[in-house]
């Protein structure tokens, strides 16, 4: 009898246990992908190990960093041996993907042959034919049920509400068509682009990923969108810290193009969903890449889904051809779900995107006009604020936090809807860079004539009072 309820028992546990590891695996045709991703993952590591000196050509200058820690957790959560953390390399992408990296470094006189001959040929058997596919709408997405199904419709709603991209909720991914499978795996991942003709690819939601940002993160890169810190003008915007990441992962700073990934001439934007944190890949907490303008060091990795350039590269993509007739808009573009209206960027209003919005009792004066004498501007409370600053022509606008507040925030990282944004660069597409915590002696210099401040906060004591001034270029 005690031998029978012992069987029993294990009997339960392995049905236990094996239904809760059949919903963890991924499919087969994903796990060769995997097995693919890995293999270059320590072929680049190897091949970086030998060439160390050139990376500052492939990678980034790694100088000094005498910032102290910034007391937070690398917000990856990651699979070991994903490249960047999170991103699947089909058998295209990693041939590519090495051909880029071999070509470097031949350049400069090295024959890591050696190294690569070996992985090149298991890549090139794997081949099987589907190099680029697109994706058709609506794109099918199914959620095992360890996966928030709440979180992923509202995270795909987002997406729909700022582009032409729809989906469609199904019951079952064995359906012999192409489509996403959000599952509860080890971290967050997926594939970049549309992998498969006729069935659905794998999109990791594992424990800690099941935000909006994140899980926007995600499906981007199945829509083909890359790391915004890969672009290829990385450089102009970013200084990367190589002493400080973890000796495995310096492969995963390589600026890369690949050749399933969207790329449309969009200006490099801090506040990206793509943008990873200042401390990625770190392995003493200490930054691995702080941006070129030191006022965005809270704004990278700031996880708050989709930001308007990325909507507007997702729409540049797939929305092209919506709009028989193009209509110009003044700050925004054209909406592929409305053709006679542009999308406007946040402090713009009309079918153009060419007007203000009106004062309200909450804020108060809205646009305000700095010339020969100084101005304050304070705000604050539970409220959301956008201000137009202007100055003459040809000047620039001084601004001095004389004391700001925004809370709740981490060290080295801005809640979104606890900041204060500050527009100061000449193109206001792109976000502004994000200010929190308390501080009494930050000065910024506009780019131009003309800032945007967006105040948002959910407390009633967040807040800020900002001298303004008129300066000369």
């Amino acid at each position: 009898m005690k031998n029978k309820n012992i069987i029993l028992l294990l009997i339960f546990l392995f049905a236990i246990f094996d239904s809760f590891h059949a919903n963890k695996l991924v499919s087969i045709n994903e796990e060769k992908d995997l097995e693919i991703t890995e293999q270059t993952s320590i072929v680049l590591e190897k091949i970086l190990k030998k060439v160390l000196p050139l990376s500052s050509e492939s990678i980034g200058k790694a100088t000094q960093n005498n910032n102290k820690d910034n007391g937070t957790n690398n917000s990856i959560s990651k699979k070991p041996r994903l490249f960047q953390g999170d991103v699947v390399l089909n058998p295209y992408q990693a041939q590519d993907l090495i051909d880029q990296v071999v070509e470097k470094v031949e350049s400069a006189g090295f024959d890591v042959s050696e190294i690569t001959s070996e992985t090149e040929r298991r890549i090139k058997r794997k081949m099987d034919g589907n190099m680029k596919l697109t994706w058709e709408f609506p794109i099918l997405y199914f959620v095992e049920k360890e996966v928030n199904g709440s979180i992923v419709d509202e995270a795909l709603k987002l997406i729909e509400l700022e582009t032409c991209i729809t989906f469609q909720r199904v019951n079952s991914s064995n359906l012999s068509k192409a489509g996403l499978r959000f599952f509860s795996g080890d971290g967050c991942y997926s594939e970049v682009g549309r992998r498969f003709k006729n069935t659905f690819q794998d999109v990791s939601i594992g424990k800690g990923c099941e935000t909006i940002g994140t899980i926007q993160h995600e499906t981007m890169h199945a829509l083909g969108s890359y790391h915004e810190q890969s672009r290829y003008d990385r450089d102009k915007y970013l200084k990367v810290f190589l002493e400080n990441v973890e000796k495995e992962n310096e492969y995963n700073f390589l600026k890369v193009d690949l050749s399933s990934a969207i790329t449309y001439d969009t200006k490099y934007d801090y506040g990206s969903d793509m943008q990873y944190s200042t401390t990625a890949f770190s392995r003493n907490e200490k930054p691995t890449m702080l941006p070129v303008e030191p006022l965005y060091a809270k704004t990278l990795g700031v996880n708050n889904g989709l930001s308007f350039v990325d909507a507007k590269l997702l729409n540049s993509y797939y929305c092209m051809k919506k709009c028989r007739r193009p209509i110009s808009c003044a700050n925004g573009y054209q909406n592929p779900n409305d053709c006679e209206r542009c999308k406007c960027v946040d402090g713009y209003v009309g079918n153009r995107c060419d007007k203000l919005p009106p004062d309200t009792e909450e804020c108060g004066v809205s646009n305000l006009l700095v010339l020969n004498e100084k101005k304050l501007l304070f705000v604050v409370g539970k409220k959301d604020c956008i201000y137009h600053i202007r100055t003459t022509p040809g000047k620039k606008i001084k601004m001095t936090v004389e004391v700001l507040a925004y809370f709740p925030a981490y060290e080295n990282l801005c809640d979104f809807e606890n900041s204060l944004e500050i527009k100061y660069l000449t193109d206001k597409t792109v976000t502004g860079a994000l200010l929190c915590l308390f501080d009494n002696s930050t000065t910024i210099i506009s780019k131009n004539d003309h800032v945007i401040v967006h105040h948002r906060s959910s407390g009633d004591k967040n807040g800020v009072r900002l001298e303004l001034e008129s300066i000369r270029s």
